[in-house]
């Protein structure tokens, strides 16, 4: 029998977007279990997005599931960025923009999978990924992204 994985990822870009520090969070569970969760960082820059972000938790779930040969398994991935599943499921182009090369990135790495599925959840069912993209920010003491008040 085929094992199943179940993957969640978000990003975050604080306490501004563009060009803030970006939080990116992932977890992989089998069954009801978690079996991998990770949380990384990388500081302010120029050029930083919230879709850079979403991108880079995506690339580094991809290169831990592919790194500890899971990429054989049936995996269906779900995250709350409508650009990165549309464009992973290869419903919308990788349109020139400032996440152009992280997407490519990705895609190269979805060329090692057998079975993997992109879905879109609303970003109340993505909690746990939220949250461990966010850790990482509050950790190093950066406040979370406020919407600018107008």
């Amino acid at each position: 029998m085929e094992k199943k994985l179940i993957c969640f990822f978000d990003g975050a870009c604080a306490p501004k977007n563009p060009h803030g520090h970006i939080g990116m969070g992932y977890f992989i569970k089998e069954g009801d279990v978690i079996i991998h969760a990770e949380s990384r960082y990388r500081e302010a820059r120029n050029g930083n997005t919230n879709n850079i972000a979403e991108y880079g938790a995506l690339y580094y779930l991809l290169k831990y599931l592919i790194d500890n040969q899971m990429n054989s398994y049936d995996i269906q991935v779900f995250g709350d960025s409508t650009l990165v599943i549309h464009q992973m499921s290869l419903i919308w182009k990788i349109k020139k923009g400032g996440y152009a090369q992280a997407a490519m990135a990705c895609k190269e790495l979805l060329s090692r999978f057998n079975n993997i599925r992109f879905t879109w959840i609303p970003r109340e069912e993505n909690k746990l990924a939220d949250q461990l993209s966010n850790k990482i920010l509050l950790e190093k003491g950066i406040k979370l992204f406020q919407k600018p008040t107008n």
